[in-house]
């Protein structure tokens, strides 16, 4: 440092680096995968400058989900070596850009991870680029920048000293069918001249058309091109010291002690290894491997300013003692703080990892006048880097990987961000200042960030109390949504299967849970024990097993979350973590995650820190001057339960479940007893347990009240804006609201679980705490009804389905619509049923008015929220969780529906909706209980009006079907009776119509129903009182369809004849049996053997009485019988030669149709049996009046009358030929006209 100058200052004084730090920030990690099925579009980019045209190889849609043999493999081809995000300086969709290389530096992958975009936006920039290119991409040699519009331009460097310049369009992102257009339109390549002598090492962008780059031997080289060129051909200027041995260092492999390696390459050490541009683009800051400061003039040939980054002046002997890691980029930032000091243009923060890390920050006023116009801005002040480790005893060893600086107005509101490292390690932390007021905050406003809490729950542990089998309970942890991506999965499952000889093949068909549980399970099989099958240690095996598994699983994605870089969205104001896998923004800590996050003692010690908390009581709104309390309550009660056992915590488990889904029936302090009876507390927990919770609060509080649980509900509640945002989230944003919104729903319920086991130890077991004004019971019942919302909301956020409104794009760009019941083969996205229920229709709050730090966690909140119904306090939880099973419903995931019923009310609407569960899944006798059980309440005026059925059903009713409710049983029943016909449940359906019938008799409708119904089942009499009770039309319309059934069912005919059909329907009937000829079917499809036809007319008219009737019925069948044994060739029947084979249609009494049926003797009988019918029919037609008669044809056709007497002499002549044949004396070879007979006797 110069001392001579008055800029500078005297020495500094070393700043206290602080001991403690609260966690005000969390991380939502996403892990990187297709957010859409079908949407990684890699495109292999040409080596050469000269470009063909594309074959179709050099462009392919990638599976959704890659497999790998190994963990290597996945590494090598999915995780990347580099990562960072970059901003678009528009603010519309898409917008931030997450880059990554991959395959040893040989892909460059692009991605959109905004979280919201405005309402107006129609695209979605879904699609993820992939460009392949033939050599190696330099390490720090990617760089963005945007022209302002839509098109977003890429700048690398390759090993091979080529520069691409490639302009990515946004419809790239948006469709598939964009990324068509031939890559020579929009990739080009340049190779710079002075490559050829210099090796490349960082570069940046500072705009489209300028870009500075790093070089080996020390120097600057700035690239510029006008608007007009597309990347071809760029401007090349040089700047260096005006050292005389850097020309010719670029030319020889210089070696020495003033070189480093790196990368392969040697470096000079006045290499700039971070470099920025200042605001105006006119200069260029650079920090040296040799520990300077520089400062670039682009206007003139050399540096304008350079000093060491600690202002130390080294001897040149030292300065190889300080040179700086190459590949480290993040120790400089140039930032603006208009107004914060006048007369400054701009600063400069730089960060040196010497003297156990120190930050400077730099003050230009005129950087062209070297120190004059440079100064530091706090001589007096070290500003250490914070240390994530603070006790001395601890050996870990953090460096400061990256930091960015928040810009602020007047220098108000600044806030600077910094990643520390160490091996894997790494923590994040914030600090918030008034640049004025830098030193002062450095000592007491850092705060850190709170780490992923999902993959800190407890693994499963397999109980004799648990209903589950272990690899139910495995499957269940392990695929819970966003856990692990499935590309982890499937090598876990490669790697395991290969480890180990399973001894089964696996089915490459199978779905990934299937293929998991046979490695798994194929591994250990039940041992016998005195000729028994010991479970028990099956149990134990398939436990460890899974063990092994998770572990493997464990050990390939780990590396994904290796912390790659940190960026910050000036915009927005949110930092970003970029991953090997993924990326993770950092948004704040809801006020609960506050209280847990942090130790009570800090809190105490840190108000400045917090935002005020507030709880409102009976004399208004007031703030809660100790929040700590409440971290002590929450922090004791999980520690509380924390200690139970494994038996135990399902027990009270178990016990939580029947005190929320089952209706009380006692007072409150009853089920609290009996919620610690369930638990067996009394002998299950000890009383050192028991004394250290009670001291725990005793020490932290002093006296428990209501109003401090009240507090902490309140902290849980949260009021949505009430003004809409005008946006809407982005596939990515739902994912990363909807992943917040699970963590923070299984945060909130964890603690209302565990206070709710406080609150119950404080009732029922001795207290040696002050609990005067503690009204235990109702802040029980107030922990019951927040547990019920929040299990249903944990449910929500675990289980997944199909998107029911997914639009998935083929690879040859067309969008088609995927529902659940499509047939497509197309992969269909599948998502938790939270995200495309709730979350797909929520606004996320707007960033424009606050940070999206601030904003993502409110949109987490309102998530929350808006599945109970958000501001509007008539919602109820009831009607919230009916609207879910519905939803279900709707979309036929009935497996869930079945899940869900867990959650479900008592209420009639809520019955009603398990019916039709169950009616779905063909339970017809449980769906009939249910639709009955809820007939009362909902066919009564309610809560809900018959135009909201549709809407409340998620529209499983249309308005058609809710206009039955609230209007009388009748309407009621009328529609269960047709749900169930519907549903092809016809005896369910006659039961309601019967119903339906008591209270509305005349009900042609319900009648015309039950007749239907009735005639499905053959419920005949039924079906013939619904019939005699409906308006003549329509018995004459109905009529056919019961004499139709009647004839065909098995016993018809003699019910046909049994049932007492009222004068106006017989002729009809008669007319009918009469018309039905042959096997001609008039009776609507119905055929009926010839030899029952008329057995049925003539019982028919029998029954009523009609002799001739039944005579006419009986005549044509006897006449056609005595032609069919009179015919040629009917001699044959008449000696019983037939052929043998019984006539399809063979009567009771063995009468035949004759030509085709049994022997001549069976026709005979049946002959003689019809013409004593006939006869006898005749004689009690006449009657007293005379002989009866009734009408034929001749074989002319002309009308006869045929008597009784006249049938007797014909059946006497056929009783003698009888006789003439059995005498011996019959014709022999009768031929057609009997004129070549013989007569033989």
């Amino acid at each position: 440092m110069d001392e001579d100058n008055p800029l500078w200052g005297p020495g500094p004084t070393t700043q206290p680096a602080p001991t403690s730090f609260l966690n005000l920030s969390k991380e939502s990690r996403i892990a990187i995968d297709a957010i859409i099925p079908n949407s990684v579009i890699k495109i292999r980019i040409p080596a050469t400058s000269t470009f063909g045209r594309a074959s179709n190889s050099q462009r392919r849609i990638l599976k959704t989900i890659p497999s790998y043999k190994d963990d290597k493999e996945l590494s090598n081809s999915y995780l990347a070596s580099e990562s960072s995000i970059y901003f678009g300086s528009l603010s519309t969709h898409p917008r931030n850009f997450l880059w990554r290389l991959l395959e040893n530096d040989r892909v460059l992958e692009v991605r959109a991870v905004d979280l919201s975009k405005k309402d107006r936006e129609k695209r979605d920039a879904d699609f993820t680029l992939q460009l392949e290119f033939s050599g190696v991409i330099r390490s720090g040699g990617v760089a963005f920048a945007d022209d302002g519009r839509d098109n977003l331009s890429v700048f690398l460097l390759t090993k091979t000293n080529e520069l691409y310049t490639i302009t990515l369009k946004a419809s790239f992102f948006c469709s598939a069918a964009a990324s068509e257009e031939d890559s020579t339109h929009w990739c080009k390549v340049y190779k710079p001249a002075t490559f050829s002598i210099s090796t490349p090492h960082r570069l940046i962008a500072g705009s489209p058309t300028q870009l500075v780059v790093s070089l080996g031997d020390g120097r600057l080289l700035q690239l510029t091109r006008s608007t007009s060129d597309d990347g071809t051909t760029w401007h090349e200027t040089t700047y260096s010291d005006g050292k005389w041995g850097s020309s010719l260092r670029g030319l020889i492999s210089w070696q020495g002690n003033n070189t480093v390696r790196y990368d392969g390459a040697t470096l000079d050490q006045s290499t700039a290894i971070a470099l920025a541009l200042t605001p105006t683009r006119e200069h260029v800051i650079s920090v040296c491997a040799d520990h300077t400061l520089k400062i670039w003039n682009l206007e003139k040939p050399s540096s304008v300013f350079q000093m060491d980054l600690l202002g130390d002046n080294r001897l040149p002997q030292d300065i190889s003692k300080a040179i700086l890691d190459p590949g480290i980029s993040g120790v400089l930032q140039v930032f603006q703080a208009e107004g914060a000091i006048q007369g400054d243009q701009y600063y400069i923060a730089t960060y040196s990892p010497l003297d156990q890390g120190k930050f400077k920050i730099w003050a230009i006023r005129d950087a062209d006048q070297g120190k004059l116009g440079v100064r530091y801005l706090f001589p007096d002040s070290a500003l250490k880097a914070p240390d994530p480790e603070p006790n001395p005893s601890s050996k870990a060893i953090w460096k400061m990987t990256d930091f960015k600086i928040k810009e602020g107005a007047d220098g108000k509101d600044m806030a600077l961000w910094v990643l520390m490292r160490s091996n894997k390690r790494y923590q994040t932390f914030n600090l918030r200042f008034d640049l004025g007021d830098l030193p002062n905050a450095w000592e007491t406003n850092w705060t850190t960030t709170a780490s992923e809490s999902l993959d800190q729950q407890t693994l499963p542990r397999p109980s004799n109390l648990e209903p589950q089998s272990v690899s139910e309970l495995w499957i269940d942890y392990i695929l819970c949504p966003d856990r692990f991506p499935q590309v982890v999965l499937e090598t876990a499952v490669a790697v395991y299967n290969s480890s180990r000889t399973t001894g089964q093949g696996s089915n490459p068909k199978a779905s990934l849970e299937e293929r998991m549980c046979l490695a798994v399970e194929s591994r250990a099989s039940p041992q016998q024990t005195d000729g028994q099958l010991d479970f028990t240690d099956y149990r134990a095996a398939m436990q460890q097993e899974w063990s092994l598994f998770y572990q493997t699983v464990q050990d390939i994605h780990k590396p994904f979350w290796s912390i790659l870089s940190l960026s910050y969205d000036n915009h927005a104001e949110m930092p970003w973590l970029a991953f090997a896998g993924g990326c993770a923004p950092l948004r704040d800590s809801s006020r609960v995650e506050i209280l847990v996050h942090n130790n009570p003692a800090d809190l105490h010690e840190s108000p400045h820190l917090l935002k005020s908390l507030s709880v409102e009581d009976e004399n208004g709104i007031r703030d809660v001057e100790q929040p700590h309390e409440l971290a002590v309550i929450i922090q004791a009660a999980t520690r509380f339960r924390e200690s139970f056992s494994q038996p135990l915590r399902l027990m009270s488990e178990v016990a939580l479940a029947a005190e929320l889904w089952q209706k009380p029936s006692s007072s409150v302090p009853i089920r609290m007893q009996s919620f610690y009876d369930r638990c067996d507390f009394g002998n299950a927990i000890g009383d050192g347990v028991v004394d250290k919770l009670y001291s725990t609060l005793a020490n932290g509080i002093g006296e428990l009240g209501t109003q401090l649980f009240r507090a902490i509900l309140d902290e849980l509640s949260h009021l949505m804006p009430t003004e809409a945002s005008g946006l809407r989230s982005t596939k990515f944003g739902l994912r990363t609201i909807v992943k917040g919104a699970r963590e923070l729903a299984e945060l909130h319920h964890n603690i209302l679980f565990d206070l709710l086991v406080v609150v119950v130890m404080l009732e029922v077991e001795p207290v040696n705490i002050s609990t005067e004004g503690f009204d235990i019971s109702t802040v029980f019942v107030s922990l019951v009804e927040q547990l019920k919302r929040y299990q249903m909301m944990r449910w929500l956020a675990r289980n997944t389905r199909q998107d029911p409104n997914s639009m998935t794009e083929s690879p040859e760009g067309g969008v088609v619509k995927s529902a659940v019941s499509s047939s497509a083969h197309l992969p269909v996205r599948s998502s938790t049923v939270l995200e495309n229920l709730f979350a797909a229709d929520l606004e996320p709050q707007s960033y424009y008015d606050q940070t999206q730090s601030a904003a993502l966690t409110y949109s987490i909140q309102d998530l929350l929220n808006w599945v109970t119904g958000g501001n509007d306090q008539s919602i109820t939880l009831d009607q919230a969780l009916v609207h879910v099973q519905c939803n279900l419903l709707v979309n036929r995931n009935y497996d869930l529906a079945s899940d869900f019923l867990q959650f479900q009310p008592s209420t009639a609407w809520a019955v009603y909706i398990k019916g039709r569960l169950f009616l779905l899944r063909r339970d017809f006798r449980g769906a009939a209980m249910f639709f009955q059980k809820a007939a009362f309440k909902l066919s009564r005026q309610t809560k809900i009006s018959a135009a909201d059925y549709p809407t409340t059903s998620s529209h499983l009713l249309s308005p058609a079907e809710a206009a039955h409710f609230n209007n009388g049983l009748p309407a009621y029943y009328s529609h269960i009776l047709a749900l169930f016909e519907a549903a092809s449940s016809p005896s369910y359906a006659a039961d309601f119509a019967r119903l339906a019938l008591q209270l509305q008799p005349g009900s042609m409708e319900l009648l015309s129903s039950l007749f239907r119904c009735s005639l499905l089942i053959s419920d005949f009499l039924s079906a013939f009182s619904a019939l005699t009770r409906l308006p003549q039309t329509k018995q004459s319309e109905l009529l056919p369809d019961l004499v139709k059934a009647l004839l065909t069912a098995p016993g018809g005919p003699k019910r046909l004849l049994e049932l007492p059909f009222p004068p106006n329907l017989r002729a009809a009937v008669d007319e009918l049996l009469a018309t039905t000829k042959g096997n001609v079917a008039p009776l609507g499809g119905m055929a009926l053997p010839q030899q029952q036809q008329h057995k049925i007319l003539a019982a028919w008219r029998l029954k009523h009485n009609d002799f001739r009737g039944a005579a006419a019925a009986v005549y044509p069948r006897l006449e056609a019988t005595q032609k069919q044994i009179l015919k040629p060739g009917g001699i044959k029947f008449a000696l019983g030669h037939g052929n043998g084979n019984k006539s399809s249609a063979g009567g009771t009494h063995g009468d035949d149709d004759g030509g085709s049926g049994s022997g001549g003797g069976e026709m005979e009988r049946g002959l003689d049996e019809m013409y004593l019918a006939v006869i006898n029919f005749l004689e009690c037609a006449g009657g007293e009046q005379g002989e009866g008669w009734v009408l034929s044809r001749d074989a002319e056709g002309r009308r006869k009358a045929v008597s009784s007497e006249g049938l007797r002499k014909d059946w006497a002549k056929e009783l003698d030929r009888r006789s003439v044949i059995e005498g011996g004396k019959w014709t022999f070879g009768v031929g057609r006209g009997g004129d070549d007979a013989m007569e033989v006797g």
